[in-house]
């Protein structure tokens, strides 16, 4: 099998998409209008490549040779494309992942030139974003979206090419350059939209070997930054080197017979409007959710902090009160203990104030001397109390 019949697409059938978030259906319309703009204006002559074309308008003197028919895009009607007459021709536009993928490829009879815009594969990219938990290369369970840094058109069209046709026979990229046509036109295009959009354009030429023969293609390549998000559109051909200059007139009358179709626009816009009010109202509903959720946690909080600060009072107090309890009981304990050792010493506690002391048991009064310590004990009332001595109480 030929290296072009085995990269020939084949258009996805519709598959179950996620939710996106409002800015991803935003960058959906956008990609919608900016994708395969290679527009209905002007030549498409690549000026790299003119030295080997024939300075002539492009599709100007092959009527005679090869016809071309238009074709409709038969998934929505979105677009229609002029295709060599004869040759194997497919086109139609699929919504993967959230993003509008308008492709097109055209088989020459003989299989050795082929003619495509867009390629399904190619995923849609978002710039990296840590602080949300969305660094680069993390796995997002879609293959067609990817977290990557935006890479330059010249850089892209190199990983591009290699992947679609790095396993050929004597495979090499002769050139890659700036297209600065082609970033002009989809410069426009991002203006008319109303985006702001970081967009590079350039073209690549290689080289492979297929049954002996040398082959020659050219892949142009956009790449399109648009808020968090990038993307990739890719056009071109490959063909033999005796076919090259008629290829590469049969790939210009394709990308300037491209035209959008009204009607399709303008649904697309109402969609895009309804969408967006859809996003603006779920988005508002769901702020007023976060909103309630997190004055409901904040009361919650606020609940539990004072009831965590009753327990801890209550707690307070009935270790207060089981202190004061044990305290008096302790007390108690030890006045009943020196009460049974006065008992045992024969040994009986006084008192002055503050000031507490031991004298023999056995008397009704008891006097002391504040200076020496002595004392005296007595049942019978002291005419007149000695010098030095005060009278001290006897503490039950």
């Amino acid at each position: 099998m030929s290296i072009a019949a085995r990269i020939i697409f084949v258009l996805l059938s519709n598959t179950n998409t996620m939710r996106f978030t409002q800015l991803l259906s935003c960058l959906a319309f956008i990609i919608s209008t900016l994708v395969m703009s290679c527009s209905q204006k002007g030549s498409q002559t690549d000026p790299g490549l003119s030295s080997e074309s024939p300075s002539e308008t492009p599709g100007s003197g092959e009527s005679a040779e090869l016809e071309y028919e238009s074709l409709k895009d038969p998934n929505e009607g979105a677009f229609t494309v002029q295709m060599p007459k004869g040759w194997k021709s497919k086109i139609g536009l699929e919504r993967i992942s959230g993003s509008i993928r308008e492709c097109g490829v055209s088989l020459s009879p003989d299989g050795k030139t082929r003619l495509f815009f867009g390629d399904p594969s190619i995923p849609t990219f978002t710039i990296p974003m840590p602080e949300w938990g969305m660094p680069e290369g993390v796995q997002t369970g879609n293959p067609l979206s990817q977290v990557r840094n935006y890479v330059p058109a010249g850089n892209f069209v190199k990983e591009y090419a290699s992947m679609a046709f790095g396993n050929a026979n004597q495979f090499k990229i002769t050139a890659v350059e700036d297209d600065p046509q082609l970033q002009q036109e989809y410069l426009s295009q991002a203006k008319k939209a109303g985006a702001t959009a970081k967009i590079t354009a350039a073209r690549l030429r290689f080289e492979y070997e297929e049954n002996k023969e040398k082959r020659i293609g050219l892949i142009r390549c956009v790449t399109s930054e648009v808020g968090y998000s990038w993307f990739v559109n890719v056009s071109g051909f490959n063909t033999t080197e005796a076919e090259f200059s008629k290829t590469q007139r049969r790939y210009e009358t394709m990308a300037q017979s491209y035209k959008t179709d009204p009607a399709w626009r303008e649904k697309e816009n109402l969609a895009f409007a309804s969408r967006m009010e859809q996003d603006r109202m779920l988005s508002a509903q769901r702020m007023q959710q976060m909103t309630s959720a997190h004055q409901q946690r904040m009361s919650d909080m606020n609940s539990n902090f004072q009831a965590h600060q009753q327990r801890m009072n209550n707690l307070h107090s009935s270790y207060d009160n089981y202190n004061q309890a044990y305290q008096q009981q302790m007390q108690s304990r030890d006045e009943n203990h020196r009460r049974f050792v006065d008992v045992i010493t024969d040994k009986q506690q006084i008192r002055q104030g503050n000031q507490v002391g031991k004298a023999e048991a056995g008397y009704n009064q008891y006097y002391v001397n504040s200076s020496t310590g002595q004392y005296f004990g007595t049942n019978s009332p002291v005419d007149q109390i000695p010098e030095g001595y005060e009278a001290w109480e006897i503490d039950n």
